[in-house]
Order: C-alpha cells, then sequence, then structure tokens
C-alpha cells in the first residue's frame, strides 16, 4: 500500500469473493511460522475494512473464532522464560495497553492467539516487508559500524532480524511487553540461523540498561499504537540509552503537517472515539491513539524538544513516514 490511490482501490474496486477461503489449520506453532500467507489470511484482512454486508460487530466476532483458533504461544504463567537477564521480572502493563487494543486484535497483544494474524501482514505494510526493511536499513545506516541495536516493540521481530543479517558482527536485542510475540520472534530466528539477535519482554518506557548503551535504537510502527505520554515517556528512555552521538530511526504512521489530512487521518483511524472510552456499546477504529498521535506525540516536534538533534523525516506514502535522529556527541 505504497499510495493512498491503492489503497482506496483496495476499498472500494478489489473484488472480495462471495465466500471465504478456506481458513489455513496450524498442527503447531512451527508450522504459524514457516507457512506462506494463504488466501484466507489476504481476505480477512481485506475483509476488516469491507464489511458492511454483515456490520462491524458480527465481523469482530467472525474475526475473534477464527484467531482463537490459531496457536498460543503459551508459556509458564509469569512468563519467565522471556525475561531480560537483568533486571528481568513480571511486568506492570500500562493502563492503556490492556485497556484499548489496536487493529479490532481480540485481547490485543498479549492474547498469543493474535501473534500469526500480526506476522500475516508482513506483505502488506511497507515495513513490515523484509526486502524494504533491508533497502532502508542499508540507506540509514549501511555506512554505520555499530556493536550494539535495540528494536524497541519488536513485536515479531522482523525489523531485528534484518538488522541482525545487516551487522553480523552487532548483537541487536528486540524487546517487546507481550510474551507471546517474543517467543515467537525466537522460534524465528532459530528457523534463519541468526545467532546475533536476541529477543526479550520488557518495557521499553523503563529499561534496566544503563545510560549511553545502544549505538543504534530502532522502532517500527510503534508510538501511533499508545496515548501521546507513553510515547514521550518511550522516547526519553532510548534518548537516555542511547551513545552520544548514536541515531534513532523510525518507521512510523506519517505525520501530516496539513491540517486537514491530519484530521482525515485522525476521524477515519478512530471513528471519532476517544481511545479510553471504555463504554462496551462503542466501537473503536482501528487506530484508537491517532489522535494522540497526531495531536499529542508530534513526532519532528517532540523529538526537537527531548534534544535529539539532525531530525530527518521523509514521507515515505500516506500511510508512512521514515524518521532518523542523532543524539548530540559528548562535549
Amino acid at each position: 500500500m505504497r499510495d493512498f490511490a491503492t489503497f482506496m482501490r483496495m476499498l472500494i474496486r478489489d473484488r472480495l469473493p462471495a465466500f471465504p477461503p478456506e481458513p489455513p489449520v496450524f498442527d503447531n506453532e512451527d508450522d504459524a511460522i514457516t507457512e506462506t500467507i494463504c488466501p484466507f489470511e489476504n481476505y480477512i484482512f481485506l475483509k476488516s475494512f469491507r464489511h458492511d454486508d454483515v456490520g462491524t460487530k458480527a465481523f469482530l466476532q467472525y474475526y475473534g473464532e477464527y484467531v482463537e483458533t490459531l496457536p498460543a504461544f503459551d508459556g509458564p504463567e509469569d512468563d519467565s522464560d522471556v525475561w531480560l537477564p537483568v533486571g528481568g521480572g513480571s511486568l506492570k502493563y500500562p493502563y492503556h495497553y490492556v485497556t484499548t487494543q489496536v487493529h479490532f486484535n481480540p485481547g490485543g497483544y498479549l492474547n498469543g492467539h493474535t501473534v500469526r494474524m500480526s506476522f500475516s501482514t508482513y506483505n502488506k505494510f511497507n515495513f513490515c516487508q523484509k526486502d524494504r526493511l533491508k533497502e532502508w536499513f542499508t540507506k540509514l545506516h549501511g555506512h554505520r559500524k555499530p556493536d550494539s541495536i535495540l528494536d524497541m516493540g519488536t513485536g515479531n521481530g522482523i525489523s531485528a532480524m534484518e538488522m541482525a543479517k545487516l551487522f553480523p558482527d552487532a548483537t541487536v536485542i528486540g524487546i517487546d511487553m507481550a510474551a507471546p510475540y517474543v517467543r515467537f520472534a525466537r522460534k524465528y530466528k532459530l528457523a534463519l540461523d541468526l545467532i546475533n539477535v536476541f529477543f526479550y519482554q520488557g518495557n521499553v518506557e523503563s529499561l534496566y540498561y544503563e545510560d549511553n548503551t545502544f549505538d543504534i535504537i530502532q522502532y517500527t510502527y510503534v508510538l501511533h499504537e499508545m496515548p501521546y505520554q507513553n510515547a514521550r515517556t518511550v522516547l526519553k528512555e532510548a534518548y537516555r540509552i542511547l551513545k552520544p552521538g548514536g541515531v534513532l530511526s523510525g518507521f512510523d504512521v506519517t505525520y501530516w503537517e496539513n491540517d486537514f489530512w491530519r484530521e482525515f487521518n485522525i476521524e477515519t483511524n478512530t471513528w471519532g472515539v476517544e481511545w479510553n472510552d471504555t463504554n462496551p456499546d462503542v466501537l473503536h477504529g482501528p487506530e484508537p491513539y491517532m489522535a494522540e498521535y497526531q495531536h499529542g506525540t508530534k513526532l519532528p516536534h517532540l523529538l526537537q524538544e527531548l534534544g535529539f538533534i539532525e531530525v530527518t523525516k521523509i514521507r515515505y506514502s500516506n500511510f508512512d513516514g521514515i524518521y532518523i535522529f542523532k543524539k548530540p556527541d559528548s562535549n
């Protein structure tokens, strides 16, 4: 979905089959990692935008029932199998993380059954695609020689693994709050024979790493999925643990300077509902935090406020922005 015209064609013109394709059946977690995206997974993604024939509530019930058939990537009740080796422990999840879920995910990211569904978007969003990640990581960082890299909010781990491929001599750490996603990423890295990338559960708002630890910090589609205050805290923490002269780069939703497009982006993604509206009869849009992101976070402005320099914003598409910024060198 590189441009708006392609997206609108998908919403309006592309034909959906009268009957859904056969849903996939995964016998185990390994199959959920290695099997290619099937027609049903493409169908249900498109159906999430075009379900007027059945209504949103009926679609969400159908979607939830399907998701519950997928592998759960379970572990011990306390998630101790994925704790950080230093400072790890049971997490206290932020209020928003357990209150309002993005992308219609039933139970949010803590529901391990959503892991495969999230993974199946790798052929749909620009910076979930490995070739595009490789291309832009090379453009942004190919001239650097990092020893340590952090991928914040790593999700399925795709960004971290592409970094690990590009920099085989660096240690790459992927951190995510959702333990099932960490388990998925660990299995996936084994399937790819990667030995320099490691995945742990943690809250990137507060990490136990010392000041000035990482040469590069990366995030992919993270900051638009939280309230402004949380995004601010994440970026402050990134600044703290980034080495002087190090860089923070991100692929995220485009921040619109234009008032019309900013409000259009908010309205179409939130459906006019506040993210913290817990009325059970209210339906949130697919991106419930978009008003927080566009009105509060305002990425380029916030980064400068926090002390980053050489802030660069590239509008990649109507949906994606590329952001890269530097922590000043020490005096």
